[in-house]
């Protein structure tokens, strides 16, 4: 047979003679011409009239069309097989191997086993009954296979050593971050912390790092220029000029070169000195100037030209 074959069987609104005359059938043998579970038509309704039978009741056909359509009729309607007591009571108990369904207290539903022949343990009023000896709980699912995960959905062995190998990587992180880095309740960090380097220009709340400190300002006080030497700036920014003043100096004054272009600057206090021309101690260059200084009475090496912001 191809599954082309199979005939959908039609919707039926009602078992067969619902609003018709019929008989209720019996389950006994009724000892008669009319019809019963047990017997069916008895035998005296397949014989002749002629030769003493009798005919079979038009009430009994549609009794028995009722009877076996209302099984049909309940499942088509999505009826739920469970523990009858009615059924229980017809055939003395449920047979041992019996399968029903279930539905718990918190509304989910279960396949129960009869573990007993003549089973009249009414698990659906009394569900202490699915106790392993008169009736067991099935898994929702046998040996299913989902991808590599192979078992039964109550008993998922390789996805349990999965999760457990999971929760094992996690316990070793979280030891790691509790020994290896500051807690977030505080502590004393002892190693480099490194972070990103805002923009230059950057005045907000982030944090700055050294590079950016180094961008912004570039103190190098490294960089002293000798009198007679020149300084070619390697970025555009400014230089703040300082003097160095020894104690027997008595410099007031000295002359500064950018690009051949004379900035005289005054000596200030014990070590600043400002520019007459520019009003002020920075002087804005550009990538390539070329700084050189001139005095007759400041000792070598007495001053100190600063780069900052890249100058």
């Amino acid at each position: 047979m191809k599954s082309t074959d199979i005939i959908e069987p039609g919707a039926m609104s009602q078992p067969v003679a619902a609003q018709g005359s019929r008989n209720e059938i019996p389950q006994n043998a009724t000892g008669s011409n009319l019809a019963s579970v047990a017997e069916g038509f008895p035998d005296i309704t397949m014989i002749s009239p002629t030769d003493g039978g009798l005919p079979p009741y038009g009430q009994d056909f549609n009794g028995l069309f009722y009877l076996t359509t209302c099984q049909w009729v309940y499942l088509q309607n999505g009826g739920f097989i469970t523990f009858n007591q009615n059924v229980s009571d017809a055939i003395g108990g449920y047979p041992k191997g019996a399968i029903l369904g279930y539905i718990s207290s918190d509304n989910m539903l279960y396949n129960v086993r009869s573990l007993i022949d003549d089973n009249t343990y009414n698990f659906v009023e009394t569900p202490d009954y699915i106790n392993d000896e008169y009736w067991e709980e099935l898994p929702p699912e046998t040996e299913v296979e989902w991808g590599s995960i192979t078992g039964d959905i109550t008993n998922q062995t390789d996805l349990q050593n999965e999760l457990t190998d999971l929760q094992t990587n996690i316990d070793t992180l979280q030891i790691t971050v509790e020994t290896d880095y500051l807690s977030l309740s505080g502590g004393t960090l002892t190693g480099a912390v490194y972070g990103v380097t805002p923009s230059s220009g950057d005045s907000s709340t982030q944090l700055a790092t050294t590079e950016f400190v180094q961008n912004e300002t570039n103190p190098d006080y490294k960089s002293r220029v000798s009198i007679s030497s020149g300084y070619t700036c390697s970025a555009n920014g400014y230089i703040n000029i300082y003097t160095l003043l020894f104690p027997n100096a008595t410099a007031t004054s000295f002359d500064l070169y950018i690009n051949s272009i004379s900035v005289k600057f005054v000596a200030r206090g014990n070590n600043a000195a400002f520019s007459e021309r520019y009003g002020g101690d920075i002087y804005r260059v550009s990538l390539g100037d070329v700084i050189t200084v001139s005095a007759s009475n400041i000792s070598e090496y007495s001053l100190y030209f600063i780069p900052m912001k890249g100058a």
